[in-house]
């Protein structure tokens, strides 16, 4: 079947498994089968949570897995791919509906002061399907990013809840620094106007929610500075303590970067750690290989593979397979928001960590006792060298950020505290409405 005959497929069958959800629930609680005090929560992302080969589709599938456990959860997820509708019917296994929808990936020019890439997010078929939606009546709606964001007042008379994993003007902010360092002119300014409009952009947004999540301080402070109204609250990064394992200890010799290649941020850290580091590294210890592990790298990525000594893993099934081969992972981190999902997953697996302090940013760790923390290109390859050729080093590390990552960012410990928020900040809003409409 053609793709555009797959999309209109998709599409009216997403509306007929809206309709039908709907029905069924009505004819539920009118037969009273359904007496419960389950939440009924509607989640919009702006990609779907598979495959779970980046920090945000892992971060987006646990809260799914987690809030579908015990609320009515309804999960909307946008797409540029007719391959994802084939996750859908994974997805239903952890909510009550499963919706994937495909969005065009280009957008008419204009001069709207809207950023293009929020304006990728606009579709008419999506707004169809939130229109239905909304006779729902649910009592929060969370906006995965600010991507979402713009679809929040659909949903006036739900509790709604803004999930940034990042503050995306931030990264611009960063990549600009970057652009002066490279001297490339027509993109410094082209990002400057970028970075101008996103942030007017999330302020206005952020303005409308009253309640915003980030993954760390660093980012809820940013946050606060730039808006004083409504609630915003940490919920930390995690990583599945029960099904990721510390791997066997082995002398391997290879160094190990995980992480979506196709994010600049990631580009560029590759890009830097060949030029700048990896060189050094190879003046001394020759046989050290780099292996780069991600999903859709682009072109400048692949062509690395021709090195004999750099490997790349496109789309890699299983992350533990990869670490397996490796004694340590690099986050050499320039550009980037949020929190390093790769660093709590090499210290799942037992792999030390060298980072930047930006890559590290937000995470509660301790140079020397969790993670190296390196910024300068020398200091980054001397670290690479000493966790090669200390044992003890490379033992203290990897047992040091196992047990963190167990005590500190076990998913099910995160999410159940969030949980426990969120149910906090509805209750009190869903009570002063109530009282509202008392004194009315």
């Amino acid at each position: 079947m053609m793709t555009p005959f797959i999309d209109i497929y998709q599409y009216l069958k997403a509306c007929r498994k809206v309709t039908k959800y709907y029905q069924n629930n009505i004819r539920l609680v009118k037969k009273d089968f359904k007496k419960t005090n389950n939440l009924k929560i509607l989640m919009l992302t702006p990609y779907p949570p598979y495959p779970l080969n980046t920090g945000a589709a892992i971060r987006r599938f646990e809260t799914i897995k987690y809030l579908g456990l015990n609320n009515d959860l309804v999960v909307v997820s946008f797409t540029f791919s007719s391959k994802d509708y084939d996750f859908e019917d994974t997805l239903n296994k952890y909510c009550d509906l499963a919706i994937i929808i495909k969005t065009r990936f280009w957008v008419f020019p204009t001069t709207s002061d809207i950023p293009r890439p929020i304006r990728l997010f606009q579709s008419l078929r999506i707004q169809y399907i939130l229109k239905k939606l909304q006779k729902f009546g649910f009592d929060i709606v969370i906006f995965d990013s600010i991507f979402t964001a713009q679809y929040q007042e659909w949903f006036l008379k739900s509790y709604t809840i803004l999930f940034e994993h990042n503050i995306e003007s931030q990264i611009i902010a960063r990549s600009l620094d970057q652009e002066k360092v490279n001297f490339n002119k027509k993109l410094y300014y082209k990002k400057k106007k970028e970075l101008k409009l996103f942030k007017e952009y999330e302020e206005k947004k952020w303005a409308k929610f009253p309640l915003k999540i980030v993954v760390s301080e660093y980012d809820k402070q940013e946050l606060d500075s730039r808006c004083q109204s409504g609630e915003t609250i940490v919920v930390n990064n995690g990583i599945n303590t029960k099904t990721i394992l510390p791997l066997p200890s082995i002398d391997a010799q290879k160094i190990l970067f995980m992480g979506a290649m196709g994010y600049q941020p990631n580009i560029d850290a590759v890009n830097y750690f060949v030029t700048q580091i990896l060189p050094l590294v190879w003046h001394e210890q020759p046989q050290l290989k780099f292996c780069i592990a991600g999903s859709h790298p682009n072109q400048s990525i692949l062509e690395l593979n021709n090195h004999p000594y750099i490997e790349v893993i496109a789309n890699p099934e299983d992350m533990n397979q990869v670490g397996q081969t490796s004694f340590m992972t690099v986050v050499p981190m320039r550009i980037g928001g949020g929190t390093r999902i790769k660093i709590l997953h090499s210290m799942a697996m037992g792999l030390p960590v060298i980072s930047t302090t930006l890559g590290a940013e937000g995470l509660n760790v301790v140079d020397g006792i969790h993670i190296l923390l390196r910024d300068k290109p020398t200091e980054f390859a001397q670290a690479i060298l000493q966790i090669s050729s200390d044992s003890d080093l490379r033992l203290k590390l990897r047992e040091n950020g196992r047990l963190l990552v167990e005590k500190e960012y076990d998913w099910l410990k995160i999410l159940q505290q969030m949980e426990i928020e969120i149910n906090n900040f509805w209750g009190r809003s869903n009570k002063s409405a109530k009282n509202k409409d008392k004194i009315l």
